[in-house]
């Protein structure tokens, strides 16, 4: 390689090194900033992480489930609730949901 052809590639490279340079900027600015808000988020919910919280937690998906039936047994709110389409779909999905909490309060544990 003479030194012409050296001398016409140096500004490509020199390009790409910034353009590299760059991106890993970005990605190491972004990768900051994803921490910080993982940090926040765990300040946020710590509180609720404790022993206490997380029995207040399942004391919470109990009292829902009691509601819930008490709600199902009233023949008018049933009414209500099968002649409204969007309600009807909400309440099919409820063991779902309650599966899904009590997933996740259990991993919590």
């Amino acid at each position: 390689m003479t030194r012409s052809d050296v001398a016409r590639r140096l500004p490509f490279g020199v390009a790409l090194a910034v353009v590299l340079g760059l991106l890993a900027l970005g990605v190491a600015t972004s990768q900051l900033a994803a921490s910080r808000a993982g940090d926040d988020v765990l300040q946020e919910t710590a509180p609720f992480l404790t022993d206490e919280g997380l029995a207040t937690m399942r004391a919470d998906i109990v009292t829902i489930d009691a509601v819930l039936g008490q709600m199902a047994a009233d023949p008018t709110f049933r009414s209500k609730v099968e002649g409204d389409p969007v309600l009807s779909a909400a309440a099919l999905r409820l063991p779902e949901v309650r599966a899904s909490a009590e997933k996740v309060v259990g991993n919590l544990e």
